[in-house]
């Protein structure tokens, strides 16, 4: 469990590294290609921030300061997924009008303020859940709608979107069905990582087939 926990922050960070990697290169001639692609590496890089923090939470934080170390992490998280529905909203779809970046600010807001802890994890529960369904549903759009490139690129990010969504909401609720939480751990965390690795993929593809 703390070795797939483990390995899914490294991979995350080193998604974010190949990013940068790619914006780094010179065949960058669009400001609009430079803005998506650190976008998407800050993304990656926040997620992998927030598995490192959740994992030092889990294995090695003092009970004192488990709370404030979820909150920090899991803020983490859902400021990454912002990024990624502004990243969208800018750059892929734009009739939303920043509408779901700007609720996701909001929800981030009322995630840092709320005391009770069992309030701000619905908030996050909810929050997260929303944030990655939106990004999902675009691509589905996309991929319905667009042909030839376009399309194979949004089925790939949808793919791992959807697996992504199972390995993380998906063995939470195996988890209220009264499936051990080290087993759905030790499942979630590998396949989520093996989602992000096929939506960053996806994100990336026009970069790194250059």
């Amino acid at each position: 469990m703390m070795i797939s926990q483990l390995i899914t922050g490294i991979g995350l960070l080193t998604i974010a590294i190949v990013a940068f990697i790619y914006w780094r290169k010179s065949y960058f001639d669009e400001e609009r290609s430079k803005f998506y692609v650190i976008g998407i590496g800050i993304f990656f890089s926040l997620v992998g921030i927030y598995r490192f923090l959740f994992f030092y939470h889990d294995f090695f934080a003092p009970d004192a300061l488990g709370h404030l170390l979820w909150k920090i992490s899991t803020g983490f998280l859902l400021i990454s997924l912002v990024i990624l529905n502004f990243i969208i909203e800018r750059y892929i779809y734009r009739k939303t009008k920043y509408i779901i970046t700007i609720i996701g600010g909001i929800l981030i807001i009322l995630f840092i303020i709320i005391v009770d802890p069992n309030t701000a994890r619905i908030i996050a529960q909810i929050g997260s859940l929303f944030l990655i369904i939106f990004p999902l549903l675009i691509h589905c759009i996309i991929a319905i709608r667009g042909s030839g490139w376009i399309r194979k690129k949004a089925i790939i990010i949808s793919i791992g979107i959807i697996i992504i969504i199972i390995g993380t909401f998906g063995m939470f609720i195996l988890e209220i069905l009264g499936v051990p939480k080290r087993l759905t751990l030790i499942i979630g965390h590998p396949l989520s990582l093996l989602g992000y690795i096929i939506a960053g993929y996806g994100f990336l593809i026009d970069f790194i087939t250059k």
